[in-house]
């Protein structure tokens, strides 16, 4: 009995003994720690009968005191033996587990994740900020396990915000200094799955990310200013990363669906292609999406400017095929004709520069049809402007410039036509050679257009009659043009026949020709 009660007291002495040896271990390893740049605090350590540790409210602050780890609970399971042979020490922890930590980081451009640069692993050249000389970082001594537990990652990206929850993760130290590590997370309908390899210094990381929002995706990236993405998906994200002497490096794939947004004002939808993407530039090696619902396609690069003074850049080429004038401004008219473009986006997102060149086959202003409008247009503003634009209408060539707001579907045109054949606009009543010009402005509701203009031609033969029977001489036709909620008319109008003058009005037809009501006689002269 004796001997068997000495046992016992002997085994709760050493237990005793041990479960305070493994929390002084613990206090000293927070106190030496050279794993994390900053200061370790923590709430209470408690240790367990085998010798593991409990740490209660474990807080880590980076040197300019931000917060960037808090844990509520922390354990850290010992060799029982080596805690009790002088204390142990770190070679002593087997597996140290985080549970529910919550981590805040943030990334900025050309310095990459603070969470990863405040590491202190061996290998690493941290730079010198203070003037003093640099110590020699100490290997550390653990070889064991570190898991992470339902844990939460804060990022803060570029001044936008992006959480990960659910995370769990593991970095095993058992061949240091070669260290593997695997995590997955999710937020929302997204998973991540991620796997490291970091040996002096160096580091490759591959994974996935399943149904990522653009929008998380796009955080790491500057403000692009004028385009915009709201929402849309990525079913897979491929993720390579590498870390060298020269930081981090990061290279994205994938292929965008149901993307929505803004493209300088206009709003897009039902966007997808694919995209390759680092921390330099982005390729978009095809981007379909439907502006104003009409399809363009957009390809080329933008350009990050990390690392540089300059905001990000563009180098890019969009094109459409068919895309309605009324999809351009709801107060166009123009008997449902649509328009084929292509242009470039250059510059950068302050000063960004659009120019291109359109084409349309058709176009019915009544009452004037015009075919082959042709000409360039660049950005201005929040305008585009037309350039070198004209088309054949008439059977001679009709100047159009002005310009046209997308985004409001305001429009201000100047159209002019010099030798305009009467006979072609009027079903062959007028003939003669007409010059005429008008000034058209709207906006971007149906029925909004209005304008004004002149029309004259010196001399020519009306037909009273669409048969031809009866015909006399115009020595004189002219007045002006008034458009009003989008329809053609005339006003001061005189056509003077033979020697008599007529006031007259034009009206436009159905479709291609305008009709001449003779009105009543004004005056007459001997000449």
């Amino acid at each position: 009995m004796g001997g068997a009660l000495a046992v016992l007291i002997a085994i709760a002495l050493v237990i005793k003994f041990g479960g305070g040896a493994a929390a002084r271990m613990a206090e000293q390893m927070l106190e030496r720690q050279n794993i994390v740049a900053g200061t370790l605090t923590y709430e209470k350590i408690n240790a367990g009968f085998a010798g593991d540790v409990e740490i209660r409210n474990l807080v880590w602050k980076a040197p300019n005191g931000d917060v960037k780890l808090e844990i509520p609970l922390a354990t850290a399971s010992v060799n029982f033996f080596d805690t009790l042979r002088q204390g142990g020490g770190v070679s002593a922890v087997t597996n140290i587990v985080f549970n529910s930590p919550r981590f805040y980081g943030t990334y900025e451009e050309g310095k990459g994740l603070d969470l990863l640069n405040l590491l202190l692993l061996a290998g690493d050249e941290k730079k010198q900020t203070n003037g003093k000389k640099q110590e020699p970082s100490r290997p550390t001594r653990f070889r064991g396990l570190i898991e992470v537990k339902d844990g939460y990652v804060g990022l803060n990206s570029n001044g936008k915000k992006v959480r990960l929850d659910k995370m769990n993760a593991q970095m095993t130290f058992k061949q240091y200094p070669q260290l593997r590590a695997s995590a997955t997370a999710s937020k929302e309908n997204c998973d991540v799955v991620l796997n490291m390899v970091y040996e002096n210094g160096t580091a490759q990381v591959t994974g996935e990310a399943k149904n990522a929002a653009v929008t998380d995706v796009l955080a790491m990236y500057p403000d692009l200013k004028h385009i915009k993405v709201t929402s849309g998906v990525i079913p897979t994200v491929n993720i390579a990363a590498s870390k060298d002497r020269d930081g981090w490096h990061i290279r994205l794939d994938g292929k965008p669906r149901n993307l929505s947004g803004q493209f300088f004002g206009m709003a897009f939808t039902e966007g997808e292609g694919s995209f390759t993407a680092d921390r330099d530039k982005t390729d978009l090696h095809t981007l379909q999406a439907n502006v104003n619902g009409m399809p363009v396609l957009l390809r080329g690069t933008i350009k990050s400017g990390r690392a540089t003074p300059l905001p990000p850049g563009f180098d890019l080429t969009f094109s459409a095929g068919y895309f309605k004038t009324q999809a351009l401004s709801k107060g166009l008219n123009l008997d449902d004709a649509s328009v084929e473009f292509s242009g470039k986006l250059t510059g950068t997102a302050v000063e960004p520069k659009i120019e291109g060149n359109f084409r349309s086959n058709y176009l019915y202003a009544a009452p004037l049809q015009m075919n082959n409008l042709h000409g360039e247009f660049v950005w201005d503003s929040g305008k585009l402007v037309l350039k070198k634009a004209e088309a054949l209408g008439a059977g001679t060539n009709v100047s159009v410039n002005g310009y046209l707001n997308p985004v409001t579907g305001e429009y201000d045109f100047n159209l002019s036509g010099n030798n305009l054949d009467a006979a072609q606009m009027t079903d062959n009543r007028i003939t003669g050679v007409l010059q005429a010009e008008a000034r058209i402005t709207g906006r971007g509701q149906a029925d909004s257009a209005t304008g004004n203009g002149q029309f004259v031609m010196q001399k020519g033969r009306y037909y009273y009659t669409k048969g031809n029977l009866r015909s006399d001489d115009i020595r004189l036709l002219e007045g002006d043009i008034v458009i009003q909620n989008g329809m053609f008319g005339t006003k001061n109008a005189i056509m003077k026949i033979g020697r008599t003058k007529y006031s007259i009005s034009v009206v436009a037809g159905d479709k291609d020709a305008a009709e001449i009501k003779l009105g009543q006689k004004v005056s007459s002269s001997l000449f």
